[in-house]
């Protein structure tokens, strides 16, 4: 009722799924578990991922599910569970957070030789997850959303500068973070030389150059979330365009619509 006109910058979490089935049949892994979190977005998840493996023929021997708060011991039961399985396939549709345990006692345990297939839930986070985990997840399957190019992005972050984006909260944290200084309270940019600040960090002047080191930390090898984001603006922007050039396939829509350009409904765009 409140949002009537709830639009997506990222597909549906729910449509991945039929890939990911479609995925166990093209190599003919008819027998897998599914291990998915323990909440209502798991739950719901979950049920959907077997009703897509089960629609193709596959079967599903067992269902566990995994939490970061899990404790020890329902962790220890379900990884006992998966060990006792036949299914040489294991199906974890899960975030790396509430994932990063169940795989390290996988290892723990000695469960391996394994197929693991990461549905798009799992996004691998640079530093987040053990040495334990990155042997076990080895030679596994992901599905990851659909990437391209965004003309002119590296050259928008690199030239980010406090100086010009003075209305933006986060310019000044990430700067004192990439550049390892702290700002002076009523920084006003026009000192370029840096010096040391209570014998503790270098003081930020706003002159520091964003090189291709400092690029790394946006993690360009995967903007895939980013990628979908940048289409929902483009795609908006390309809406309310045609909305303010009165441009539609919709006869009832384009009928009057200068009159009333100053009153754009969120379900025209």
């Amino acid at each position: 009722m409140q949002f009537p006109s709830f639009l997506r910058t990222v597909p549906n979490y729910l449509f991945p799924n039929s890939g990911v089935a479609k995925l166990l049949w093209y190599f003919g892994w008819k027998w897998v578990v599914i291990i998915t979190i323990d909440n209502e977005t798991g739950e719901f998840g979950g049920q959907h991922l077997k009703m897509e493996i089960l629609r193709l023929g596959a079967c599903v021997e067992l269902m566990e599910r995994v939490h970061a708060q899990h404790s020890n011991e329902r962790l220890l039961k379900t990884v006992e569970l998966v060990k006792k399985s036949t299914a040489n396939v294991i199906l974890i549709n899960s975030d790396e957070i509430h994932a990063k345990a169940f795989l390290e006692a996988l290892y723990l345990h000695n469960v391996t030789g394994r197929v693991l297939l990461f549905t798009a839930a799992f996004t691998i986070t640079p530093g987040l997850l053990s040495n334990e985990a990155r042997i076990i997840m080895n030679n596994t399957l992901g599905l990851i959303p659909f990437s391209g190019t965004m003309a002119g992005f590296k050259d928008f972050l690199q030239g980010l500068n406090p100086s010009t984006s003075t209305a933006d909260i986060f310019i000044k944290p990430y700067w004192e973070k990439v550049f390892a200084c702290k700002w002076q309270a009523n920084t006003s940019f026009a000192s370029t030389t840096p010096h040391e600040m209570n014998n503790e960090k270098v003081v930020c002047t706003g002159m520091e150059m964003i090189d291709e080191t400092i690029i790394d930390y946006f993690e360009l090898n995967d903007l895939s979330y980013t990628y979908h984001a940048y289409l929902a603006v483009y795609g908006y922007a390309s809406s309310l365009g045609n909305i303010m050039l009165c441009q539609s396939r919709n006869e009832s829509f384009t009928y009057g619509c200068r009159s009333k350009i100053k009153r754009i409904q969120p379900w025209q765009v």
